[in-house]
């Protein structure tokens, strides 16, 4: 799970791991709808409203046009959208600082300053005030590390996104019935996050940021994605974006 920390520069980093699987059947067009696969925001409420919005736009870095969900017909398919934060946890965390000292003091430093200048007579005795090589500052040597513990508190954010052949799903619904119809799984992409970010709301357009270059493509193996609050491509993917009907 990636730890997201604190950014003054440009916001809240995020550390995203990004997960995303393609099946071998193509998308039958490019019109889409939006759904809800999380019973805490229904197609009506304020929140899936504005995690559609962001959907569709980076939907639209890949050519893809949205249309109102009630336009079942005209959609080739649907995607599921769902989106959870989980209760707070603590996570403990080891910070080593070196610790450092000076092999003498410097009351032994003047000592020896003192010894080397009261020398008088003889060939190379040292006059009074002549430097000696124990005058030079003192090198600090690294003396061992000392460990700092800490806990602090995060949440784990979590968003899934699934692509179903919508037609192929409604003619089935027609055939056998909405209990025995099983929709056809096109691609879908799964992203995490962890950190002490404690509102869905903010971290949504982010992972969305994170799994927009793997809509409609697959990841052979889970990705690490670093994005930052103020990276352009999350500004993108916040600003409102209208259904084209």
């Amino acid at each position: 799970m990636g730890l997201v920390l604190s950014v003054s520069a440009c916001g809240t980093l995020y550390e995203l791991d990004v997960s995303a699987h393609k099946s071998n059947v193509s998308a039958p067009g490019n019109t889409y709808i939006i759904l809800s696969n999380d019973q805490d925001f229904p197609l009506e409420s304020p929140q899936f409203d504005q995690y559609a919005s962001q959907l569709e736009r980076a939907m639209a870095e890949h050519g893809y046009q949205r249309i109102a969900e009630d336009q079942l017909n005209a959609a080739s398919f649907a995607i599921y959208v769902s989106a959870d934060i989980s209760d707070p946890k603590k996570s403990y965390h080891t910070v080593s600082r070196a610790m450092y000292e000076t092999p003498y003091t410097q009351g032994a430093s003047a000592a020896a300053r003192n010894t080397g200048s009261s020398s008088s007579g003889g060939q190379g005795a040292q006059s009074a005030g002549q430097p000696t090589v124990l005058d030079l500052p003192p090198v600090e040597q690294l003396s061992g590390y000392e460990q700092n513990a800490f806990a602090t508190t995060v949440f784990t954010k979590h968003m899934s996104l699934v692509a179903v052949d919508l037609q192929k799903y409604l003619s089935d619904i027609k055939q056998r019935g909405r209990s025995n119809a099983v929709p056809e799984e096109l691609w879908s992409v799964d992203v995490e996050t962890t950190g002490s970010v404690d509102d869905l709301l903010e971290a949504v357009p982010v992972m969305i940021a994170a799994a927009e270059p793997y809509l409609g493509d697959s990841t052979e193996e889970q990705v690490r994605i670093s994005l930052s609050e103020g990276d352009k491509r999350v500004r993108r993917i916040r600003a409102a974006h209208s259904i084209n009907n």
